[in-house]
């Protein structure tokens, strides 16, 4: 239930505003990613959760990835903010993408940001549907809200829920999956929250 809280806090404190439709959501990230960079990262960073998979919207992180990425390498903002576009191909949950995250790998900069993102894709390619489901929604509850609720609706959404924490890279996670990882009694709960450890912090059961 912790982690549903904090994955739940994480989006309702979002400063992304609710859309009438998953077109409009669409949309809004196109004109974003269309325009200054400086607003890209941001934007970026809610892709694990926002369940888009729109190839209008990703041929353009795409197009930003292939301009910047040689360009980006030695300011490490800069690079950041590259790296960032890999991951949200990954996020996409497109296989379309796939070659295009490849060439990354092994590249000295990127190559960690490409593995992930390729981990990502098969994942993101089941769950962007059911996240962005708005047929599901409830119009007393805000968008944030209802996507965690879609989350809910698996069966193994806390294992999933693990992955996704994970996937965010962010360090206040930490001891909520550890937690997970040592008391949860379904073992593939366990299995997936020792699995975000490992792969998106270093940490690994001794």
């Amino acid at each position: 239930m912790r982690i549903v809280l904090a994955l739940a806090t994480s989006l309702i404190f979002s400063g992304f505003a609710a859309a009438a439709s998953v077109e409009d959501d669409v949309q809004r990230y196109i004109q974003i990613f269309s325009g200054e960079k400086n607003l890209h990262n941001d934007a970026a960073d809610t892709f694990s959760w926002m369940g888009l998979s729109d190839t209008r919207l990703f041929d353009i992180v795409e197009r930003r990835l292939l301009e910047d990425a040689d360009a980006s390498r030695d300011n490490r903002n800069e690079r950041n903010r590259v790296a960032r576009y890999i991951r949200s191909l990954g996020f996409s949950g497109q296989t379309k993408y796939e070659p295009t995250i490849k060439k990354f790998l092994g590249d000295v900069g990127y190559n960690r940001f490409a593995q992930a993102a390729l981990q990502d894709l098969p994942d993101y390619n089941k769950w962007n549907p059911i996240i962005s489901n708005r047929s599901s929604f409830d119009p007393k509850f805000s968008d944030n809200v209802n996507r965690v609720a879609n989350m809910l609706q698996r069966s193994d959404s806390v294992a999933w829920q693990a992955k996704a924490l994970g996937s965010s890279k962010n360090e206040k996670y930490v001891a909520l999956l550890r937690e997970v990882a040592e008391k949860a009694v379904a073992r593939h709960v366990v299995t997936h929250a020792t699995e975000a450890l490992a792969k998106y912090y270093g940490i690994r059961n001794r």
